[in-house]
């Protein structure tokens, strides 16, 4: 499966911007993602969804077969670290081991 990231932009509707979409194309088919995140990160634990702009909510990636969504979150989480602000939380290790705390307070 081949992808190509086309755009990686603050969504224009996310006054907040923790809304990363990603325009992304694999096989002949493009699609825009809107990647929620949380301290720059897109944590499902903390409510973060993926959409798209014909979803009525979280997607569910096995709808989307020729998409690479560890690249997609990948490239959302890139920027959206970007415009994270705040001091780190002593708390949180990764998002991994701390699913429910937040990586900035």
């Amino acid at each position: 499966m081949e992808q190509v990231i086309d755009n990686v932009e603050i969504a224009d509707f996310d006054e907040e911007g923790t809304t990363i979409s990603v325009t992304a194309t694999a096989n002949e088919n493009s699609e825009t993602f809107h990647v929620q995140t949380v301290d720059g990160e897109y944590r499902s634990s903390m409510g973060c969804w993926i959409l798209t702009n014909d979803s009525d909510g979280d997607i569910d990636e096995e709808d989307y077969p020729d998409f690479n969504f560890t690249e997609i979150i990948k490239e959302a989480e890139d920027l959206a670290e970007q415009n994270a602000d705040g001091e780190e939380n002593p708390d949180y290790y990764n998002k991994d081991q701390s699913p429910y705390t937040t990586r900035f307070i």
